[in-house]
């Protein structure tokens, strides 16, 4: 694999929003060897740095991706909008029976945002 290259995205410019340096030692007292995905979003100057091992990086750059999503979630249950800890419920049944309409709005919610198309 070559040490650097862009990843395919790139905008009108010709400019990649996305370069992969392969094989990088990240620490210091160690030979262990990861590929770090650097990812530029439209509107930000900083890049989203990402290290992993896995073979295609731009991979890992979709699953972090994905995170934001989950902790915007985990962040409402336990403070905005549920306060989950305060109702001192115990049982993961319950628990589950509080989380479901909670679950199927926001799921309602993202997909009049991205359609899934056929």
């Amino acid at each position: 694999m070559p040490a650097a290259g862009p990843v395919a995205g790139g905008n009108s410019d010709g400019i990649f929003n996305a370069r992969v340096l392969y094989n990088q030692i990240v620490a210091r007292d160690s030979n262990f060897a990861m590929n770090i995905l650097l990812k530029w979003d439209n509107g930000y100057e900083e890049a989203m740095v990402v290290a992993t091992t896995l073979d295609n990086p731009n991979r890992a750059g979709e699953f972090y991706g994905k995170r934001f999503g989950i902790e915007a979630i985990h962040k409402d249950w336990k403070s905005n909008a549920f306060k989950l800890e305060k109702t001192r419920v115990t049982d993961p049944k319950r628990i589950e029976m509080l989380l479901i309409p909670y679950a199927k709005q926001r799921r309602s919610y993202r997909f009049r945002l991205h359609p899934v198309r056929a």
